[in-house]
């Protein structure tokens, strides 16, 4: 639904957009009729809007000569689209809510119609994302700082803390960014390391573009190499379970980011690195697949334990 002073405030970003538009070129962007272009632009100059008619075969409207508009004009489809961004932004840490969401939703409401700012308020109010919040919020510097530079194939320093808490410098080729599990990571070819890496960006501390280049190595499929890179790392027990099943079916089941899925004879074997082992039991119970434990004995403690919790349950006291 369109409102008359988005109207008019489309006019006016139309008229400084293209220089000078016929009534009837006005009507096809506005979807409506000419006498209504004619009527919006008596409005705009009731208002002491700029706004110029040119008479004649070539004629139109334009605004007057040296006349600036303020650069920010939302319809309002344009504003709950940015709104809508804002709070994806927010929810996947890359602002706090405190430090950029709601400053943000401010300066959208400010210039935007009076009759879109109550809705723009609303909207966050009323809106429910079904998008896991992230773990940790990013620097949203850091963040503009490795996209722009991913874009535009520039090598990035950066210093780096890992899970042990040791600092290293290193010099990257920025791939670009993946949202996976609740965290942000930095892919890219690292020559400390002389390999792809993944880095988590709240551990990174500090960023320097430099004016090194890099070439993308063609056909690099960023997410699947950060969620293997995931599901390889290690943690306290290093398991393998044969599924029964098709490859197909087993991606269909198993988040990539968690386990290594491996095609054999049988049908697909399950690696996956955990610190849990209830946990995974649990979810192993959760495919619908025949399958058998292979390693470690541990996992299949842990899988008679939940059986037992389970038929405990079940059976009527």
């Amino acid at each position: 639904m369109y409102f008359p002073s988005t109207r008019l405030l489309n006019i006016l970003d139309l008229l400084r957009s293209h220089g000078q538009l016929t009534a009837r070129q006005l009507a096809q962007y506005l979807e409506v009729d000419a006498r209504s272009v004619r009527r919006y632009m008596v409005m705009l100059e009731d208002m002491g809007m700029p706004v110029e008619t040119v008479r004649g075969r070539h004629g139109g409207y334009r605004l007057r000569a040296g006349y600036r508009l303020p650069p920010v004009v939302f319809s309002d489809d344009e504003a709950l689209t940015m709104v809508l961004g804002l709070l994806l932004a927010e929810r996947l840490g890359v602002t706090s809510k405190e430090a950029g969401l709601d400053v943000a939703l401010s300066k959208v409401a400010r210039v935007a119609p009076a009759e879109l700012r109550d809705q723009i308020h609303l909207v966050g109010q009323a809106l429910t994302l079904r998008v896991p919040r992230a773990a940790v919020e990013v620097g949203g510097q850091h963040f503009l700082q490795l996209t722009l530079a991913a874009y535009r194939r520039q090598q990035i320093y950066l210093i780096y803390v890992d899970t042990a808490g040791a600092e290293t410098a290193r010099l990257v080729d920025p791939y670009g960014l993946v949202y996976t599990i609740g965290l942000w990571y930095l892919a890219g070819y690292c020559h400390l390391r002389q390999g792809l890496r993944s880095f988590r960006l709240d551990r990174i501390q500090q960023i320097e573009t430099r004016d090194g280049a890099f070439q993308l190595p063609p056909d690099f499929d960023i997410l699947a190499y950060v969620e293997e890179s995931i599901a390889r790392k290690p943690w306290g027990w290093s398991t393998r379970v044969q599924l029964y099943t098709t490859m197909a079916e087993a991606k269909a089941q198993v988040p990539p980011a968690m386990a290594i899925l491996e095609e054999n004879a049988d049908g697909v074997l399950l690696r996956c690195e955990v610190d849990d082992l209830r946990q995974y039991a649990l979810f192993l119970l959760g495919l619908p697949w025949e399958m058998k434990i292979l390693a470690p004995v541990e996992l299949q403690d842990a899988m008679a334990d939940v059986a037992k919790r389970a038929i405990a349950l079940a059976t009527p006291n």
